[in-house]
């Protein structure tokens, strides 16, 4: 569908003239993220704007096609677009957040945001389009945090838009940053409390995320599972290509959800059988041959009507037989598994 035929597909125009913020976030628990505002001097927004405005023109030059955490992108050629309406839903958690470890207090910055969440949009998401209601940071707080990511945010119809870095901004310096000092608010010096990229790895919209890379769209959504989101309709298709051939029970088929969702491994394996599978043309003729040239006993995986058959703790060993994985070293006659499926090229 084309931004003409949906609006939620178009980038909205930003004013970035206007005031930016800047978020400094972490991850106080597992799986979740929180950040806090700081204040930002007025002699830096030109520095800010310039990385807002780069990212926005390379927006603009790549094209954009549908994550995938398997996929490797033409870097300034391409980039991922997803729009939030598809995201994955977060679970809804009613339980009162946990307390931060006292340990951990000093190394990632509170959350500054409700323990109790009733959405189910991501936390990034949530605190960029909430960023002027997030805990400003003090001066103590920025020296003595570590942090997982940073975002420059400006206004823009109907929220804001963020641009963010999956980097701790306090990390050790190098020629190419810009260097800023937090007192009272961020100012540009030469011995800096912060250092920030001239680039981005995400955009977020009021309905889009952009990503120019699969790994900080997967950890700054971990909260919301994003990598594991294509595991059941994989398995679907799976059980499809299938059915005709050697079906696969819908008991198996759970299992190898399950994993999937479990394991980032099995995932990118599950991601990968369908054109496997369309490859070798696999039937149970060729399977069970395969399970026999391997010494791998067929009751393991097959029932005795001919059905793949497999709960979760046989999920991998199915994989491994589909893939190939299981070979015998022609000179020292051993039999061997191969850790990574790949095609020899010679």
């Amino acid at each position: 569908m084309s931004p003409d035929q949906n609006p939620e597909l178009e980038w909205p125009r930003v004013d970035f003239e206007a005031d930016p913020r800047l978020v400094l976030g972490g991850r106080p628990r597992k799986g979740r993220l929180g950040g806090q505002r700081v204040d930002v001097h007025e002699d830096v927004f030109a520095d800010l704007r310039s990385v807002g405005e780069t990212a926005y023109q390379l927006l603009a030059a790549t094209t954009a096609r549908a994550y995938d955490p398997n996929a490797t992108l033409e870097v300034g050629e391409q980039h991922f677009l997803i729009p939030i309406s598809e995201l994955p839903k977060r679970a809804l958690d009613k339980r009162v957040d946990e307390a931060i470890p006292e340990r951990q207090a000093s190394r990632v910055p509170p959350s500054g945001q409700s323990g109790t969440p009733t959405d189910e949009v991501s936390d990034l998401i949530e605190m960029i389009q909430g960023v002027d209601q997030l805990e400003a940071a003090s001066r103590p707080q920025v020296r003595e945090s570590e942090y997982l990511f940073y975002a420059i945010c400006w206004p823009c119809p109907n929220g804001f838009l963020g641009f963010v870095k999956k980097s701790n901004p306090r990390k050790a310096l190098h020629a190419g940053r810009k260097f800023y000092k937090f007192e009272d608010t961020l100012k540009s010096v030469s011995t800096p409390d912060l250092a920030l990229d001239s680039d981005v790895d995400v955009i977020i919209s009021p309905t889009l995320v952009a990503g120019f890379s699969a790994i900080p769209i997967k950890d700054l959504f971990a909260d919301i599972r994003i990598v594991f989101d294509g595991v059941r309709t994989n398995v679907g298709a799976i059980q499809s290509d299938l059915e005709n051939a050697i079906p696969l029970l819908d008991e198996s088929a759970a299992a190898l959800t399950n994993v999937g969702e479990r394991k980032l491994s099995v995932a990118r394996r599950i991601y990968h059988l369908p054109s496997r599978l369309s490859a070798i043309g696999l039937t149970l003729e060729k399977f069970r041959s395969e399970l026999t040239k391997q010494c791998v006993d067929e009751s393991l995986l097959v029932d005795s009507d001919g059905q793949l058959d497999f709960g979760p703790d046989r999920v991998e060993l199915f994989l491994d037989v589909v893939e190939g994985r299981f070979y015998r070293d022609g000179l020292g006659g051993e039999d061997r598994r191969a850790d990574r499926f790949s095609r020899r090229r010679n």
